[in-house]
């Protein structure tokens, strides 16, 4: 009897179902790929703690989160120079803290291009900038504590001159303690003087140590005093010289001490006029 032909779509299954070895027997028959050909294939994987070129979104390491902070707050490093401080433990220079001002401006800046980035869909450069701007926000906040702890440390300084300078004055000058003494007023004149000429001293922290020496100078006090000093400007007074036996009838004539040195003609008169003073 004639067999019935087997019809293509019956072939096709009839091919479809072989035996395991003959599966084997024809993948056996493929050709093989050559080791050096496979090179090709290989997909090259970042090493750890390295960021690739087109930097990932959302699959940071944590030493590339802290060198990208880095980064973002000193400009002037490179990323691979974050790296390295990050995996040797080292910290960022205190000086490299900017001002508030500063960082604020920074993440304008920054603000401004994200939005660009996204109008033109560069998603992955719009990530970049939007965790910049998370670092200088959180940088902005330690300007700013910063900049509270130096203004009370400055404030506190300038007290503790001002209380040297006061303690001063009156160790020196006890009349600067006595608001009707004849210095205190002199001091607030000159202190009034001051401000209206706007002169710098105004916000010198020694200025009651100095305003009180110019006003002490000023009434010709002395220091450690508490009245003013003699004036130079008076001449010593000098004792007439006493005449002597029966030349005493009449009251000796006072001499200017011009007068007196005029009278004297050697060494020996001068040492006996010195020794009556």
């Amino acid at each position: 009897t004639a067999t019935d032909p087997i019809l293509p779509d019956k072939q096709a299954e009839a091919e479809a179902v072989k035996s395991p070895e003959a599966s084997v027997a024809e993948d056996s028959n493929a050709e093989e790929v050559k080791p050096e050909d496979s090179k090709d294939l290989e997909i090259p994987e970042p090493s750890a703690g390295v960021l690739p070129e087109r930097i990932r979104v959302g699959s940071w390491t944590e030493e590339e989160r802290k060198a990208l902070q880095i980064r973002a707050r000193n400009p002037d490093l490179s990323l691979a120079q974050a790296m390295e401080m990050v995996k040797k433990g080292q910290s960022e220079p205190e000086s490299k803290l900017a001002d508030p001002a500063t960082i604020e401006a920074k993440i304008t800046e920054r603000g401004k291009a994200k939005a660009d980035a996204i109008r033109a869909l560069e998603f992955d450069k719009a990530a970049d900038l939007e965790l910049e701007i998370q670092s200088l926000s959180t940088e902005l906040r330690r300007s700013e504590r910063r900049a509270a702890e130096e203004s009370v440390k400055a404030q506190a300084e300038y007290s503790q001159r001002v209380n040297e300078a006061k303690s001063k004055a009156v160790k020196f000058y006890p009349d600067a303690s006595d608001k009707n003494s004849p210095l205190v007023a002199k001091m607030n004149e000159i202190y009034e003087s001051l401000k209206d000429t706007q002169n710098p001293l105004i916000s010198d922290p020694d200025l009651p140590w100095r305003l009180t020496q110019m006003a002490a100078n000023a009434i010709g006090m002395a220091p450690n005093s508490s009245r003013p000093a003699p004036s130079s400007s008076v001449a010593r007074q000098t004792k007439p010289p006493i005449a002597s036996g029966n030349a005493r009838t009449t009251a000796p004539a006072t001499l200017s001490p011009k007068d007196l040195v005029a009278k004297i003609e050697d060494l020996d008169m001068l040492q006996a006029l010195a020794a009556k003073f």
